[in-house]
Order: structure tokens, then sequence, then C-alpha cells
């Protein structure tokens, strides 16, 4: 599916910019990709690898990874059993304040 685009509203306090759902071919990859808003992905089945700052770590069925403005991440499918996933993308105060300190993985 390709990813729905919300209109920005420029919103101060929680702005959604985007929206979408995938299931990726074995091996499918995003990035390195550095972002200016937040993007979190939710995986519904399958498996694959976040990698932030050259570290990979194992992002399985049912976990969160969270992409956060201002950092290089990338991730992948597992060659085996790729992900399906969720994801979401927002800006604003309240994303600042509330994922400010939160992992970047989340079980």
């Amino acid at each position: 599916m390709e990813p729905f685009i919300l209109t920005n509203k420029h919103y101060e306090i929680l702005n959604f910019l985007t929206l979408g759902h995938q299931q990726c071919e074995p091996g499918y990859g995003f990035g390195y990709a550095y972002l200016s808003y937040y993007l979190i992905h939710y995986v519904k089945n399958g498996c694959g690898t976040f990698i932030k700052n050259g570290v990979e770590t194992k992002v399985n069925s049912g976990e969160i990874f969270i992409i956060k403005p201002g950092g290089v991440y990338s991730y992948c499918a597992d060659t085996k059993d790729p992900w399906e996933y969720i994801w979401f993308g927002f800006n604003g105060k309240l994303a600042e304040v509330y994922f400010k300190d939160t992992n970047d993985i989340m079980k």
C-alpha cells in the first residue's frame, strides 16, 4: 500500500502527517534516513531488523519501533519471515514530551 499522506494542519500540540500499512517483500529495506518527525511502526506479523547508529536490533511481531527526529535510521524485513507493519508519523509539542525519553524498541 502506498502511504497515506495527511494534510499538514501544522497543529502545535500533536500534528499527524502520514500513516500506512505494508506487507513487505523478503529483505525489503528503508533508509538510511533522517526524519524531522516521529515515525512509529507496529509489527503485526513477521520480523525484521531496526538499525540506529550502526546498532542492529531484531524486531518481532507484536513489537513497536520508533524513529525519532534527528537520528539516522534504517530497517529491513527478514528474508525468511518478512514483517507486515502499520505506521504513523507525527510531530508537535506533545510528541516531544512523551517520546523524548522512550526506548527505540517497545515490547
